[in-house]
């Protein structure tokens, strides 16, 4: 019986100290945590390097999501990764992951291609991640994405969620295109949540479908790159939509919007407060939501934090 029989690697895989302890953390289902005790140092868009002793290859990942060793008896394989850097390019592009997946203050050294796959359920939680590109992505279950920092978008084009879609507090900047969420056709089944997150580029949800409620809570969208911050005709939410500021829990009545789509335009800074939607708290809530008849210049209800 061969090594890779019995769930270790394949011969000449050459794994480092780091992947061994990953490989092993997957076939018990525990989290493989490489977090220092310098709590500065654990940021994964900061500016520290990480070294070979917090490294491991996007190669070996790939192995152990796409072509899984057996689990230990009596354990459940999941990959759970914490304060991780992935080297290389992660190229899921097409293929069915059957393992959870968790990486939490992860970094990617490479954009995270994910187009055409599926998952049961995928959680990124405050990983640094320069592209996402998740175009016809399928989720049974959720796809978490709060706190991440993506510095060249993400695209979630005609992507299917079988749950929820958690964007909270995330940090997404404009691909070359000046898009930063490019989510038209998406499906989710149940909520889409994107409170307190800060958006740099168009937000582009044309015909997308939310199953339940979309919550912008306390975001802000900005976009002095393009026409519109917000670009969403034919946006379909079936029961409520969140737009207040962040303290403010009152819903807003949703459902189909015009064709022309919707914007977000700055309020009057001569006059705090006063644009429509607006709370206590201009700069942080879904200011100047209006109904747009013809293509106008769109801007975030504030500058940015």
């Amino acid at each position: 019986m061969t090594e890779t029989d019995t769930g270790g690697p394949p011969p000449g895989l050459g794994l480092t100290a780091a992947e061994e302890g990953m490989w092993r953390a997957f076939r018990t289902g525990t989290t493989h945590d490489l977090r220092t005790d310098r709590p500065e140092r654990n940021d994964p868009d900061g500016p520290h390097t990480w070294g070979p002793e917090r490294s491991v290859r996007a190669l070996v990942v790939a192995l152990l999501l796409l072509d899984s060793p057996p689990p230990l008896p009596g354990r459940v394989a999941a990959l759970k990764l914490n304060g991780v850097q992935i080297t290389g390019l992660l190229d899921l592009s097409g293929g069915t992951v059957r393992p959870y997946v968790e990486m939490q203050n992860c970094r990617f050294e490479q954009q995270l291609l994910l187009p055409e796959s599926h998952f049961t359920t995928l959680r990124l939680v405050g990983c640094a991640i320069p592209r996402l590109e998740a175009a016809r992505l399928h989720t049974e279950g959720d796809l978490h994405l709060p706190r991440c920092v993506v510095r060249r978008g993400i695209r979630l084009t005609d992507a299917r969620i079988g749950t929820d879609l958690l964007l909270n507090q995330a940090v997404v900047r404009r691909d070359r295109r000046g898009v930063a969420i490019a989510a038209d056709g998406l499906s989710v089944g149940q909520d889409l949540q994107a409170e307190l997150t800060r958006s740099y580029g168009e937000l582009s949800m044309r015909g997308a479908t939310i199953g339940v409620s979309l919550s912008l809570r306390g975001s802000t969208l900005s976009n002095p790159f393009g026409r519109r911050a917000l670009n969403a005709p034919q946006l379909t939410v079936e029961r409520t939509v969140y737009l207040t500021p962040a303290a403010d829990a009152g819903p807003v009545p949703a459902g189909t919007t015009p064709p022309y789509g919707i914007s977000l335009s700055a309020p009057d800074p001569t006059t705090p407060g006063t644009a429509p939607g607006c709370g206590a708290s201009p700069a942080r809530a879904g200011c100047g939501w209006t109904t747009a008849g013809s293509a106008t210049r769109s801007t975030s209800a504030a500058p940015g934090w």
